[in-house]
């Protein structure tokens, strides 16, 4: 192996990372800035030196409000959904809703002994915040995470706790500030994110008919969520209702990591599931 990328995947650092080791054979230049700008692709020169390693900083009015949240790195979490500002409000509007009851199922986990669960929460909220850019909670969800792990008493991961929660209740706030000042200001603005409508199912023909999957949708699913891509959202929706008819007892699971951006979780529920049909 010649070089690592950490999860999760910085396009930006993706890019720079091959141009170490390949040497294109057309200068991307030739691609134009649009070109360049939609892969988040630097330009790199013939013998694979970076020439533009900044994929661009043009924001619109959405990203340069969002910017101004204090504890949100707009422009990284935009990065990391390749630019696509719908994906990436669709993101914290699910971070919003995910991490709404993160404090009291955590006490709970600790209050009942099952550190496990209280360190995944933590794993899952560490994650989850660095894919949207939120440094800061990530950091505190890691330190958090780490507490449990070696077991600190109880005070101490009170403290990490509080430490924590200060922050997220902070960026949740604005973010509800935020998604409910564009409501109101644009009351179709968020149309997109609205729940996709599922395909007529009718009774009386054959189950086997309606809950084909196709395999390749399938194999998308499992790469992007083992690549930690936020593009497995939207993937795993367009195959909801084939997966819900082919995995009715793993479904509910698959789909609340997903939400909830545990891509690690919903990976291994998925895999889980396919090899016990």
């Amino acid at each position: 192996m010649n070089d690592h990328i950490a999860k999760p995947i910085d396009p930006e650092v993706l890019w720079k990372t091959l141009a170490k080791w390949f040497t294109p054979q057309v200068q991307t230049e030739a691609l134009g800035d649009d070109t360049r700008e939609s892969l988040n692709m630097p330009a790199v020169a013939a013998e694979g030196r970076v020439v533009n390693a900044s994929p661009g900083n043009k924001l619109g009015s959405v990203a340069s409000i969002l910017a101004r949240i204090d504890g949100l790195d707009a422009e990284e979490g935009l990065r990391r959904m390749l630019g696509k500002t719908s994906l990436y409000e669709s993101m914290l509007q699910k971070f919003v809703d995910g991490q709404s009851d993160f404090e009291q199922v955590f006490r709970t986990a600790i209050d009942k002994g099952d550190h496990p669960t209280a360190q995944r929460l933590a794993h899952t909220l560490k994650g989850v915040a660095a894919n949207i850019g939120a440094r800061t909670v990530s950091e505190e969800a890691a330190s958090l995470e780490q507490a449990v792990g070696v077991g600190q008493d109880r005070h101490e991961m009170s403290s990490r706790l509080g430490s924590l929660l200060q922050r997220l209740d902070a960026l949740t706030g604005s973010l509800r500030e935020y998604f409910s000042l564009q409501q109101g200001i644009h009351p179709d603005s968020h149309s997109d994110r609205q729940p996709r409508s599922q395909p007529h199912i009718d009774p009386n023909q054959e189950p086997d008919a309606v809950s084909l999957l196709d395999p390749a949708m399938v194999n998308q699913l499992i790469k992007l969520l083992n690549e930690n891509d936020a593009e497995a959202v939207d993937c795993f929706h367009q195959i909801a209702a084939g997966l819900k008819r082919e995995f009715p007892l793993e479904y509910v699971q698959i789909e609340k990591a997903i939400d909830g951006f545990d891509f690690e979780e919903a990976h291994q529920l998925l895999n889980r599931a396919i090899l016990q049909r």
